[in-house]
């Protein structure tokens, strides 16, 4: 067992509260923020509570809810029950609301109560900031499973059954646990990196100036290099790092950390914190390798005002998705300075180049008087970790149709990786915002949604409903990749998927609502709900980014996603509950519920509208394994993608694709845009034959693709 001088020094900075245990055996573990104004008795009935028990959680934080149906011993005397089926007797003068929190609990009202109660216990340290691999994270499951079932839910996946001649066997809806693995512990086996200038090869020093990451491919490149800035496809006012016929083919891709700042090293598109999330590293390594680069070096960028300038990341605080097949490593700012002074034809500094990108220029450059060769051999050992999900019947013809509400619940755990809080890696970062509110609000609408159906009069139709809480999410979306490529239904049953990360900070009741252009029918159902909400509502038509909706949107499903913005304390150790905004959680969550009621019973299922430009989130699930090797154009609405241009070699070069053909037909079904083709390339493997049909100078033809391997832009 740990010894207390280690548990304060990893939950210390929380405050809360650890104290050695009493003469009951009992530890002090409730929060100080609301320890202070209580009573001992109080605090003592509040200790038992704590994370521990689903049945008394709500005891712990002032929620407690009498048992009617069972008398007390006196008239005088409530009765609550606990664990095992104990019972704890109190009398009136104990639990009287002469507190300053509960005076609070009151004002609040019962939902954000309840919002208050989910949110505070999963981001208790018991709870180990629910990072996979941790028991944390698995107690989290439970207790997500235990109030999904205590929804009335049914079980949305495959579990282990008895049949009747006593073998186990997997049947359908018996589990609220959906098993998969995410990247665990990480061994560097072969670890090497060259650059060659002017026939002079100098090997860099691991650990001082490279290390391999966790998302790298076991594998070696050799080419030489080019600048491609940010590596951002679709940022801010239409910021991209490429443009529209950019191919890395084979070169080795220097990233830039970050994005867009000013001439202080701050953000220039961040509305609070650092950093907005179009920083994140994943879907920028991701766009590289898309436009064919052999390997990705990321490179912190000069002059950002960032504490983490100083640290080469390494294989254990870069576990945020999935391996590449291809090498991925980080290079210090030194190494990469020297290496684009020798490179740069211009004879430019890496800052300058920096400041390039920031302009919003396509930004990608040949650096061709340096050569690079990577090889990078990792032993790697997965854990095991769980979306958790439950199923609300629908009524009527409806029933057979449904509305994914899901949330993620996992959180960085210790901060061993994806920290802002780089000197605190070893601690609890405890994710109420991120993301404890959002599994609330998904708990919260299951027990609501419940309610309302069992309303229903005779005749009434309403589809089925899954709420699933996603784990993996810090890791690069794992688990809702997970959940789309082993649904629980057929994804075209899937009307449209709701989405809740990060909605405890409400903030002068402003919320951002991303995905309302993801169907035709969308903003007609979404409208009415905001004008009845009582919060500002910003809109976005895009249904991408770095959270589990995208996912569901790579898969052709129409999302909404909620999101309260935002702020410093954004993956650090100080995402605290006594940050949160408890009422405006329970508004958000009230919110997203309403719309859920509305995509539940409307008559008429959404229709998907795929976007005009693929997205990072759409490549990314289900990474295609061939090329076709054109670059899309998206100047008008009309059906099909517009080829604007053909990159050599490729698998539409030798089907003789010219610039301005217009595909229209893939394997005898219409290509629903340039996500579309994305999707359908996914389908494919090296060799596959497909007809496709054209429109050439208005007149359609039939051309046969032998699909290559991948290794090129889209």
């Amino acid at each position: 067992m740990e010894s207390r001088r280690g548990l304060r020094r990893r939950f210390g900075h929380l405050d809360w509260g650890l104290q050695a245990p009493s003469a009951t055996g009992r530890i002090n573990a409730f929060p100080s923020f609301l320890r202070d104004d209580m009573r001992p008795r109080q605090q003592a009935v509040s200790v038992i509570a704590i994370g521990l028990s689903a049945t008394i959680l709500t005891l712990g934080v002032g929620c407690a809810t009498q048992q009617a149906t069972e008398s007390a011993p006196s008239s005088s005397v409530a009765k609550f029950e606990t664990t095992g089926g104990q019972h704890l007797f109190m009398h009136p003068e104990e639990f009287e609301h002469d507190s300053a929190i509960a005076r609070a609990l009151d004002r609040m009202g019962p939902e954000a109560r309840t919002f208050h109660a989910h949110t505070v216990t999963l981001s208790n340290p018991y709870f180990e900031g629910r990072g996979p691999g941790t028991r944390g994270n698995a107690r989290a499951g439970e207790y997500i499973s235990f109030y999904m079932e205590q929804a009335g839910l049914t079980p949305a996946f495959y579990g282990e059954t008895e049949a009747a001649d006593g073998s186990v066997v997997m049947s359908p809806e018996s589990s609220f646990l959906q098993s998969f693995e995410v990247p665990g512990e990480r061994e560097l086996e072969v670890a090497e990196f060259a650059v060659t200038h002017d026939g002079d090869e100098q090997a860099l020093l691991l650990e001082s100036e490279f290390n391999p990451l966790a998302v790298s491919g076991n594998a070696s490149a050799e080419g030489a290099f080019a600048f491609v800035g940010y590596a951002i496809d679709n940022g801010k006012d239409g910021y991209s790092s490429f443009g529209p016929h950019d191919a890395l083919d084979g070169r080795i891709a220097i990233v830039l950390r970050f994005e867009p700042m000013d001439e202080n090293g701050r953000s220039l598109w961040a509305d609070a914190g650092r950093w907005s999330r179009r920083a994140a590293l994943l879907p920028k390594i991701e766009s590289a390798f898309e436009r064919g680069a052999a390997g990705v070096v990321l490179v912190n960028a000069p002059g950002a005002d960032d504490p983490r300038m100083g640290e080469i990341l390494n294989l254990k605080n870069s576990r945020f998705g999935p391996s590449f097949e291809k090498p991925v490593a980080m290079m210090s700012l030194e190494a990469a300075e020297r290496l684009v002074a020798m490179g740069d034809v211009e004879g430019r500094s890496l800052m300058e180049l920096r400041q390039l990108a920031d302009s919003g220029i396509a930004t990608m450059v040949d650096l061709p008087h340096v050569r690079g060769a990577m090889e990078i051999s990792i032993h790697r050992e997965d854990i095991e970790t769980w979306n958790v999900g439950g199923v609300l019947a629908g009524k009527g013809d409806l029933a057979n149709e449904y509305v994914v509400v899901g949330a993620h619940y996992d959180h960085i755990g210790y901060g061993e990786f994806s920290s802002r809080s780089p000197s605190m890696a070893g601690h609890v970062h405890p994710g109420a915002d991120d993301n404890a509110s959002g599994t609330a609000g998904v708990l919260m609408i299951a027990d609501e949604m419940a309610q309302r159906y069992e309303q229903l009069a005779f005749g009434e139709e309403a589809r089925s409903i899954i709420f699933v809480c996603f784990s993996g999410e810090e890791m690069g979306l794992l688990g809702s990749k997970h959940f789309v490529q082993n649904p629980p239904v057929t994804l075209s049953t899937v009307a449209a998927m709701l989405n809740m990360d990060m909605i405890g900070r409400l903030r002068d009741r402003k919320l951002e609502l991303y995905g309302v252009g993801t169907a035709e029918q969308m903003m007609d159902l979404v409208q009415p709900v905001i004008d009845a909400s009582g919060l500002k509502v910003s809109t976005s038509k895009r249904g991408d980014g770095p959270s589990d909706h995208s996912s569901f949107f790579g898969e052709g499903v129409p999302v909404l996603a909620a999101f309260t913005g935002l702020h410093s304390l954004y993956h650090t150790v100080n995402d605290v509950p006594s940050t949160l905004n408890f009422e405006g959680g329970a508004q958000v969550t009230e919110f997203v519920g309403e719309l859920t009621w509305a995509l539940a019973t409307t008559e008429q299922k959404p229709t998907f509208v795929a976007p005009k430009t693929p997205t990072p989130q759409m490549r990314g699930v289900g990474r295609s394994k061939v090329r076709l090797g054109i670059s899309p154009e998206y100047a008008d609405d009309e059906a099909g993608v517009v080829v604007g241009g053909v990159s050599p070699g490729t698998t539409a070069e030798k089907a003789g694709l010219k610039k301005g053909d217009r595909i229209v037909l893939w394997g005898g079904e219409e290509l629903a845009g340039a996500g579309g083709l994305m999707q359908a390339l996914v389908s494919h493997k090296p060799g596959d034959e497909v007809d496709i049909v054209i429109v050439r100078d208005g007149e359609r033809q039939t051309v046969r693709l032998v699909m290559q391997a991948r290794g090129g832009a889209q």
